[in-house]
């Protein structure tokens, strides 16, 4: 009986021994196979944001070179044509990105390409010699014909052949990791009954070496008691116990071949649920994409005006100062050389003042102010009144009454002072139309700083320096032209500490929240924008004078597809993401509306600032 026992014991040890060894072996290999697969997915996620980054730069920069050739060429202008030199290099520098990430799509499509990018290439250095040499209407024919725009097309064919390609490289990538996920859960599956298993037959031969143990104290209490009868009991109960053992162990098999089926449907469950998780994810990130494209397309026409508003009058200005400098050159030197020492200073100084006079009167109030001038000198017995009345006005001089009297009291001839005050408004002419230019230069300079601000994107999923009050201001420019007319923007921007978070998102947020407050309002009323600095929080608030939210919508305005908007103006997102981008920086975003009145929205922010910082 005690060989039994220890028989029992030591096989029991053992098998403790190996079915422990055995477990953490699985369960390592489980673990190492699961890591690499997630390893993997991180780096095919590197690679896809890779491969978008690099399909957005080809087309930004293809299309920044075909801008760039028409601008020059149409307008002459030589920042176009640095402008075209310094997006070759970045486009260059994209392309052999690209011959890096899958070098033999790269190979195929600069093969297809390579012949209507050399066609491009020398027609737009055909144009732009042209341009140089002064024929525009030649050189802009030379980039707009049908074989240039032929080749264009060849050219984004191949360049959308390329993009396609290292997508599908990705998604070979994808796909070969997901099966090995696959085959790493094929593999526990069949691993863990076979561990159950192990562990169920030791823990069988552990509970024979207790029951061996117990048969034997029995048998010695069954010796020194001396009783036979005793033994034979004891061991008919022991046959029944055993029996009910046996029937137990049956019992356990079955409870094991259920638990199998259990585990079996709940893994399928698990899978299915994370394919619909994955297709949920993919269609929400289609759907914020597609807002925010329908936000950029909202923007295009202000953008446009934004810009052609400015290049007009720097067109009229330089047209108006050329014509005056033909006309007034020629003759300017003669002209000096009429005017005595006290008249070139009086003349001197009433140019000069002009060029600082800003014209603040309507038009009838002009025709008041010039009828009222002409009587003055008629009254002083003044030739040619309403000439002189005219270039005054037009000049805004009828303020400085006893500057513009000198030129007409001195003992000059009439004609040179006819002369005198026309020349006069040709000089303040140039110098306003200078001025203008200048003016419009920096509203362009100003819009398209706004432009790239808010087309700038970060996929890297790392919080960057924020300047909010810059992101307000940028989307306000953007929103100009909707603005100008009709509604009063006004500002109330406290001074703001620079905070980790995304500032292309939140710049979503205000286009949003902005877009709705325009459109509530209907082009009239009044936009005011506040900003409060609470030390460990920021709050903003976007106020409209619009209709006001009726009260039995106001529960479902976040919620996601869920507009007022007729078809066509709006998909029912831009809340629901705007919520969103504010939740990702644990933030919080709550209004107040008064139907008739106007709605104020309010964004609060926790901010994170730390050292690295530069204020």
């Amino acid at each position: 009986m005690n060989s039994t026992k220890e028989l029992y014991r030591n096989r029991a040890i053992q098998l403790f021994i190996f079915s422990f060894i055995l477990t953490t072996i699985a369960f390592a290999f489980i673990g190492m196979m699961f890591w690499n697969h997630y390893e993997s997915s991180k780096k095919i996620t590197e690679q896809i944001v890779e491969v978008e980054n690099i399909e957005g730069e080809i087309l930004l920069y293809d299309e920044m070179l075909t801008m760039s050739a028409r601008m020059y060429t149409s307008t002459a202008n030589t920042m176009w044509e640095e402008r075209y030199n310094q997006t070759v290099p970045l486009l260059d520098s994209a392309l052999l990105h690209a011959e890096k990430v899958a070098p033999k799509a790269f190979e195929k499509a600069i093969q297809k390409t390579d012949k209507a990018n050399q066609a491009l290439i020398q027609k737009e250095t055909k144009a732009f010699e042209l341009t140089k040499e002064g024929n525009k209407e030649l050189a802009y024919s030379i980039i707009s014909d049908v074989s240039y725009q032929e080749y264009k097309k060849t050219y984004a064919s191949g360049m959308q052949e390329l993009t396609q390609a290292m997508k599908e490289e990705v998604v070979k990538l994808q796909q070969k990791n997901e099966n090995r996920a696959t085959l790493a859960s094929t593999i526990t599956l069949i691993i863990v009954p076979f561990l159950l298993f192990v562990w169920y037959n030791t823990l069988r031969l552990i509970r024979k070496y207790i029951t061996t143990q117990s048969q034997l104290q029995l048998e010695i209490t069954k010796q020194n008691e001396g009783l036979e009868q005793k033994v034979i009991a004891r061991t008919s109960e022991i046959q029944e116990k055993n029996e009910e053992l046996q029937a137990s162990e049956e019992e356990l098999r079955q409870n094991l071949e259920e638990l199998q089926t259990t585990q079996e449907q709940l893994q399928n469950q698990k899978e299915e649920i994370e394919n619909a998780y994955k297709q949920l994810q993919s269609t929400q990130q289609q759907l914020i994409q597609s807002e925010k494209m329908a936000s950029l397309g909202q923007l295009v026409a202000n953008i446009a005006h934004e810009i052609n508003t400015p290049l007009g009058a720097i067109r009229s200005s330089a047209d108006s100062i050329e014509t005056i400098l033909l006309k007034t050159l020629s003759d300017f030197s003669d002209f000096i050389k009429k005017l005595d020492t006290q008249t070139l200073s009086y003349f001197d100084e009433f140019v000069a003042l002009s060029t600082q006079k800003i014209d603040i009167f309507s038009s009838k109030q002009k025709r008041r102010a010039k009828y009222a001038l002409i009587d003055k000198l008629e009254e002083l017995e003044i030739e040619n009144d309403e000439f002189y009345a005219d270039v005054i006005m037009e000049m805004n001089m009828q303020d400085e009454k006893e500057l513009f009297m000198k030129l007409l009291q001195s003992n000059n001839s009439e004609e040179l002072k006819t002369e005198v005050f026309d020349t006069a408004l040709r000089l303040s002419n140039i110098i306003k139309s200078n001025q203008t230019i200048k003016e419009a230069t920096n509203r362009a300079a100003k819009t398209v700083f706004a432009l790239k601000n808010f087309a700038r994107q970060d996929h890297s999923e790392e919080k960057t320096e924020v300047n909010l009050n810059q992101t307000l201001e940028t989307t306000l420019t953007l929103y100009y032209n909707q603005t100008k007319v009709g509604i009063d923007v006004i500002r109330n921007l406290e001074e703001m500490p620079s905070f980790l978070g995304y500032p292309d998102e939140l710049m979503q947020v205000w286009t949003n929240l902005i877009h709705n407050a325009i459109q509530a309002m209907k082009g009239k009323g009044e936009l005011s924008i506040a900003t409060q600095n609470k030390q460990d929080k920021v709050v903003v608030s976007i106020q409209d004078t619009g209709g006001g939210i009726p009260i039995e919508i106001q529960d479902k305005i976040f919620d996601a597809f869920f507009t007022t908007k007729v078809v066509g103006e709006g998909s029912g997102l831009g809340l629901d993401i705007t919520r969103k981008i504010i939740e990702k920086h644990n933030g919080k975003i709550w209004f107040e509306t008064q139907e008739g009145v106007g709605t104020t929205f309010f964004v609060e922010i926790p901010i994170q600032i730390e050292s690295k910082i530069k204020k």
